[in-house]
């Protein structure tokens, strides 16, 4: 019993970890600062009409939803990950360190989700 218990706590906690925890060694940057000088990949991981009511200048636009499928085509240097929300950021530098690219940092358009991250560090 106890077992069955234990396996459905990490099956439960999992998911929420994965959402939710925040990256560590990835700092957040305002999209601002970010130098266009540096030889870093903007990478929009916004949804496609999300992106294209607010573009960024630069940045190459693969959404969460297609990372698994288009990861491939993302220039192999340190990338600077750009998103809606924290969960989103969470969950897309996570499956970007899985396939072995380096997050150096991220930028969050969501404001209110911006607040608490900066409160956070």
């Amino acid at each position: 019993m106890i077992y069955v218990l234990i396996i459905l706590g990490f099956l439960f906690f999992e998911p929420v970890y994965k959402r939710y925890v925040p990256i560590k060694g990835v700092d957040f940057r305002d999209l601002e600062s970010v130098d266009q000088k540096e030889e870093l990949v903007l990478l929009d991981i916004r949804d496609y009409q999300e992106a294209y009511n607010d573009p960024i200048p630069g940045a190459v636009n693969i959404p969460f939803a297609y990372l698994k499928r288009f990861y491939r085509e993302i220039p192999p240097r340190n990338i600077h990950v750009i998103a809606s929300n924290c969960m989103e950021k969470n969950i897309g530098v996570r499956y970007l360190k899985k396939y072995g690219f380096t997050v150096q940092s991220y930028s969050v358009k969501e404001r209110k989700c911006r607040k608490s991250i900066v409160s956070v560090y």
